[in-house]
């Protein structure tokens, strides 16, 4: 038995997998203690398959987790008090960052220059130096760390980040520094720059650094609670976070850092799992709409796509993580994202009702009209199905809050303005999306939309017309597609070793332990997740660059490759043609970092949902009436997901009821649903 869980800032999601058998659940998240909603799921789960919680949990193998908790804790500020240790003469590093203006408007002087993520006056020098080849200049001045470790004691610190020059190449000082702060502050926490981002570039092993600290005590006491608690439920299995990279690592040692964005980052997985069952190496767009935000993705050739640039906050003016990760486009655009008029313009967000009070419709208390809302009055929505009280008590709240926080202001009919709200929803996704898209040389048109997320039936269709895609997926774990992804995705995790060799000075010598490094690393790997080493698969890849060359690109090798220079030389040249449209193949090339990542392949082939009860509907719920011009309510038919697996297909206009999400399809429309797979809108 394995559990896939991820925690969104609405409801928290679960999908329990036993011999390939899918079992689908959502809670409400308890934003001022995130474990209990776990455990509230946990419990619920339990009693679907009539088992005391103690039977349960102690049968379950392993737990994946995604939190939002570290996303949450830089956004609203809420971290550590955290110091910094740098070599000396070097304080300055969070300060100057990269390149100046990089990536902002060159002439506007309104915008203010970026404070550093920790203070400078909380940035301490240590009295040491290593050079780029590893050897000691300057050994470290322990009675000056001394000195310097009474003042952050004296600023009353709770983490400190240390970052020394060239760490990443020998990390014997930042060894030392770390036995005297355990010393000297045994209740501070530390984070190394060698241990946490072992990468060339200085700013962003900085960064990433500073970031980590500024979270260990946090996530860190989280991650205590829960495991106390899962073990006083009888739990025995092992408990794993996944990171941003989309991969997974033990709880016990990931560095928070790689927590940011955590949640999301399963979701492509899932979605590619699907994907590969209809068409191999597919391109496609992947959205993940719940009820505070919309996240977008690209799905290329098979494979997520990746960033080596994420921010916390705008870029460029924000703090960089200094870690590859999926490139997923958070927005503020969800279900229960708050609407508002602004000088007559219609805004969504980016503040949510989240799940208490909840929308307007919900009745407990919410007043401000959201997104369910307008698809409450429009009738695409009927939350009287999980709701108790009847659709006219929720479609009167809903329409009294449409009236006063948009109908008025516009001077229009509440139909026309919740029609309205979709409209921007969608306008506003699609311009984020178009440029997502550019930026990754993909033309969206023609391809399909993967459509995942509670809320994502809502919009979907309206966003793939926008965007001139051919059809819409939503896989049949949509509503829960991030937790799926803990269970269904290959499980990776990957390793680097920074070091820089030449192509014009490539020697076996030096390349030959880094490759047996990283295949030991793997191993370790596969046997922490109790899979034996010769089971586990290795991706390698390496980040190289023209001599010359300031930016780096990552280049997907094969081991043998690491034994012919030329293999490894053709593959740069063509990656630096794809990407760039140039090569230079009489330069030498650079290579910084040595990537593996280890594999453990996904043992379902075919997923099925676990028969459960299905979606039921009165007589008087097969048809309701829906606006979908903004002008005209008109009779449409209701089906659910149960009946439409029994059929050839249907033609839209169609409402379908699933257990956790509602889809609407409208005119010109073909919709269908494949066992194993999930439904499937084509648009005409």
């Amino acid at each position: 038995m394995r559990l896939g869980i991820d925690i969104g800032g609405t409801c928290t999601d679960f999908v329990l997998e036993q011999e390939g058998q899918l079992r689908c659940l959502k809670s409400q998240t308890t934003v001022s203690a995130p474990s209990l909603g776990v455990l509230n799921g946990i419990e619920a789960l339990s009693k679907q398959l009539g088992l005391s919680v103690l039977e349960f949990v102690s049968q379950i193998e392993s737990i994946v987790h995604g939190t939002t908790i570290a996303t949450n804790a830089l956004i609203t500020g809420e971290i550590a008090r955290t110091a910094l240790l740098t070599t000396q003469g070097h304080p300055d590093v969070l300060v100057f960052r990269e390149a100046g203006r990089m990536g902002l408007p060159t002439f506007d002087h309104s915008i203010q220059y970026p404070s550093p993520f920790i203070p400078r006056n909380l940035t301490f020098e240590v009295e040491e130096r290593i050079d780029e080849s590893g050897n000691i200049k300057i050994p470290v001045n322990e009675a000056q760390v001394r000195q310097q470790l009474k003042a952050v004691g004296d600023a009353k610190i709770d983490a400190i980040a240390v970052c020394l020059l060239w760490s990443n190449v020998n990390p014997t000082h930042e060894k030392i520094v770390c036995s005297l702060i355990e010393e000297l502050l045994p209740e501070v926490y530390c984070s190394l720059s060698h241990e946490v981002n072992p990468r060339i570039r200085e700013y962003r092993r900085a960064s990433s650094t500073s970031i980590d600290a500024s979270l260990k005590p946090i996530v860190t006491s989280y991650l205590e609670e829960l495991k106390r608690s899962l073990d006083s439920r009888g739990f025995t299995g092992s408990l794993w976070l996944s990171t941003s990279l989309g991969a997974v690592s033990p709880a016990e040692n990931t560095p928070p850092i790689q927590l940011v964005r955590s949640g999301p980052s399963l979701g492509p997985a899932a979605a590619t799992h699907f994907l590969s069952k209809i068409e191999s190496s597919p391109t496609a767009l992947l959205i993940d709409v719940g009820g505070t935000s919309l996240d977008a993705s690209l799905i290329l050739g098979g494979r997520p796509v990746q960033t080596s640039e994420t921010w916390i906050g705008l870029p460029y003016l924000g703090h960089m993580t200094g870690f590859p990760s999926v490139d997923i486009h958070s927005l503020a655009l969800g279900g229960g994202s708050i609407l508002e008029l602004d000088n007559r313009i219609i805004r969504i967000g980016p503040t949510s009702a989240g799940s208490d009070p909840g929308p307007a419709c919900f009745g407990r208390g919410g007043h401000s009209a959201t997104v369910v809302d307008a698809a409450v009055v429009l009738g695409y929505l009927d939350p009287s199905r999980f709701i108790e009280q009847p659709l006219e008590k929720t479609y009167k709240l809903a329409s009294d809050a449409m009236q006063e926080s948009l109908a008025n202001g516009l001077n229009v009919s509440v139909d026309r303005a919740a029609y309205a709200v979709f409209q921007v929803f969608s306008e506003e996704a699609a311009l984020e999306i178009e440029s997502m898209a550019l930026e990754a040389g993909i033309d969206l048109r023609g391809l399909s939309l993967v459509a995942t997320g509670g809320a994502a039936g809502l919009v979907a269709l309206a966003l793939a017309r926008r965007l001139k895609m051919s059809s819409v997926f939503f896989p049949i774990t949509a509503p829960v597609n991030c937790a799926a992804g803990a269970v269904l995705a290959d499980v990776r995790r990957e390793f680097s070793v920074s070091q820089m060799v030449s192509t014009d000075a490539y020697e076996q010598s030096k390349v030959r332990p880094i490759v047996s490094y990283l295949e030991d690393k793997c191993s370790n790997f596969a046997i922490e997740f109790n899979v034996a080493p010769q089971m586990i698969g290795i991706e390698y890849s390496v980040e190289a660059r023209y001599l010359g060359q300031s930016w780096e690109l990552k280049v997907p090798v094969l081991k043998e490759d690491f034994e012919n220079q030329d293999a490894l030389k053709k593959k740069f040249h063509q990656a630096h043609d794809q990407h760039h449209h140039y090569y230079d193949d009489h330069s030498p090339i650079e290579i910084l970092s040595w990537n593996a990542v280890g594999v453990i392949r996904a043992d379902i082939e075919s997923p099925r949902l676990t028969e459960s009860t299905p979606v039921m509907l009165g007589e008087e719920q097969r048809q309701r009436s829906v606006c979908l011009d903004g002008v005209t309510q008109s009779p449409v038919n209701v089906i659910t997901d149960y009946e439409l697996a029994k059929s050839t297909g249907i033609f839209g206009p169609a409402i379908i009821e699933c257990a956790n999400m509602t889809v609407v399809a409208d005119y010109g429309t073909e919709v269908s649903f494949d066992d194993g797979k999930g439904i499937f809108i084509n648009i005409t």
